[in-house]
């Protein structure tokens, strides 16, 4: 499982931890959570 998750995390350009994908929105590295909030909003999802 860990292989086959470090394989679709690099295919998704995260080289790293923490990395998200948010609808499509890549966030790389660490963030405080109103950064997390300003991406959801501006998806309009949440």
């Amino acid at each position: 499982i860990v292989q086959e998750d470090a394989k679709q995390a690099n295919d998704l350009g995260l080289n790293g931890t923490p990395g998200f994908v948010l609808n499509g929105v890549k966030i790389k590295g660490a963030y405080p959570q109103e950064h997390f909030e300003k991406v959801i909003d501006a998806l309009g999802v949440g």
